[in-house]
């Protein structure tokens, strides 16, 4: 009778199999046990590398490589789940890689040095790699699922394009891809999150995306945020609203009255323009004698990274709401904002303008201020 077969492998696999072992804590059973055979021992230790892998299988990993960027770092957060915190991923002679934990399908944001914002679609236990250029972000290829890849080839596609075509290429992406998380993501780039929203071309896409990804949180988020969302327009009195500053201190609509003129800035620490214009906005007031004051509603998911940006801005002494709930915050949405930088200004109580950039802000101020300059 012929023996079975078993199956051989190196002394050094066997180094690795006893080394596997100790790495979970079984030292003193391999002691005990001397006399088992080492084809046990790989076998217990095959069984629990396979235990190990499938208890990871809520991981998500990035990595990727930039031309022209040797080293330096960037942001990634989650656009539609406000528990997570912002993360830090370092690039190290051009490469990166960055793991994290998923429990559901999400889109994180990847912040760049420049400033560049890309989405990315998480889900458990997937990937993605990137490729690009520093210099040229705006055609950074992202591989790993059917979603990154429409991304990526929407973005390479519409670069360049005025907001109308893009916004009818969104439509026509939207129509053929109606199960795509990068369909519901662009849809709220460019009808939600820009200089010129459309709310009632968000409300009608939104609402087509869902009967398809009824469990997509960006699209549900959306549709509560624009059922809600506030309309102001000049002349429209300060709408009523209770919150607290960062401080603990109770703010409300008479906030808005407080001095002659109220600006109100949409800030996040990861977007340089918000951040400037908070800061110039400030600047102005500190020098305005008292009649202009400056209320700032800060989208940062945490209350930490916010008062951190603030002490290193020299900008504490502004009164500000952080609520962790990022674009989804009440304040954000009942004073009808929608993009980053966003603002309003109010004249004696009442809108005087809204959405303008840093340059017109300064502008509408100087005329206010005739003898103070704007910062």
């Amino acid at each position: 009778m012929k023996s079975s077969a078993l199956p051989t492998f190196s002394s050094k696999g066997a180094d690795k199999a006893l080394s596997c072992l100790r790495s979970y804590g079984l030292t003193k059973a391999i002691a005990k046990v001397g006399h088992l055979s080492l084809i046990y021992i790989y076998t217990l230790c095959h069984a629990l590398i396979l235990v190990s892998c499938s208890s990871d299988n809520r991981s998500f990993k990035i990595e990727g490589r930039l031309l022209n960027l040797n080293q330096g770092e960037f942001y990634v957060y989650s656009i539609d789940d406000t528990t997570r915190d912002i993360d830090t991923i370092k690039v190290v002679a051009g490469r990166f890689a960055y793991e994290t934990q998923c429990k559901g399908e999400t889109t994180l944001m990847l912040v760049f040095p420049n400033y560049t914002e890309h989405p990315i679609f998480a889900q458990p236990g997937g990937s993605v790699d990137i490729k690009g250029d520093a210099h040229n972000m705006k055609e950074m290829k992202v591989s790993g699922s059917d979603d990154n890849k429409i991304m990526s080839e929407f973005r390479t596609k519409t670069y360049g394009a005025s907001l109308d075509d893009t916004r009818k290429a969104v439509r026509r992406l939207a129509r053929d891809n109606k199960g795509s998380r990068a369909a519901a993501y662009l849809v709220y780039r460019w009808f939600v999150a820009c200089d010129k929203p459309d709310y009632v071309s968000a409300r009608q896409l939104t609402d087509d995306l869902l009967t398809a990804q009824k469990d997509n949180r960006l699209l549900n988020s959306m549709k509560a945020s624009l059922t809600a969302r506030s309309t102001l327009g000049k002349g429209n009195d300060a709408p009523v609203f209770a919150a607290r500053d960062i401080d603990g201190r109770e703010i409300n609509e008479k906030t808005l009255r407080a001095t002659p003129i109220v600006v109100v800035v949409a800030w996040a620490s990861w977007n340089f323009d918000s951040s400037n214009m908070l800061r110039r906005a400030q600047q102005t007031a500190e020098g305005s004698d008292g009649r202009v004051s400056v209320l700032s509603v800060c989208v940062n998911p945490d209350l930490w990274s916010c008062r951190k940006h603030l002490q290193r801005n020299s900008l504490t002494k502004v009164t500000t709401v952080c609520d962790g709930k990022m674009v989804e915050g009440d304040l954000y949405n009942r004073l009808g904002m929608a993009t980053l930088p966003d603002n309003v200004v109010f004249k004696n109580g009442k809108v005087a303008a809204t959405r303008l950039t840093t340059a017109e802000l300064m502008e509408f101020l100087r005329k206010e201020l005739p003898e103070k300059k704007a910062q």
